[in-house]
């Protein structure tokens, strides 16, 4: 499970609202916040997905970001269920699911929103 404390959208609300940030720190956020609220868009619009053209189930996506530059990796967590109908079953009756926790995917992506909408306002003041 990706947990919440690692993504940039929990690092960024220590940041961004506890301390000021200027206009040149607010616009070179955007695009990160804009990265991360995409890859979490996509975990959430996955929670379900039992079958991806690569084979298996989604993988969970998590943006790492260094410096300036980000990337996203794709973690292969999975959850087991007992489901011995589903067309993705093995032999055995199980599923795998991706290991995505809805409540903090849903969480971070409101938190992101926050921090996008406080970083905008920032960066297109004109201060």
């Amino acid at each position: 499970m990706v947990k919440a404390a690692a993504t940039l959208g929990l690092l960024l609300a220590v940041s961004l609202q506890a301390h000021g940030l200027s206009q040149p720190q607010a616009c070179s956020l955007l695009n990160q916040i804009r990265a991360e609220m995409s890859v979490t868009a996509s975990n959430i619009a996955n929670v379900s997905t039992t079958r991806t053209p690569e084979g298996g189930p989604y993988r969970v996506q998590k943006l790492v970001c260094e410096d300036a530059s980000c990337i996203t990796q794709s973690l292969l967590k999975v959850k087991i269920a007992y489901e011995p109908d589903h067309p993705d079953a093995n032999e055995e009756g199980y599923v795998d699911y991706p290991d995505i926790d809805l409540s903090i995917e849903k969480s971070n992506m409101r938190k992101l929103t926050e921090d996008y909408d406080y970083a905008s306002n920032i960066c297109f003041s004109n201060n």
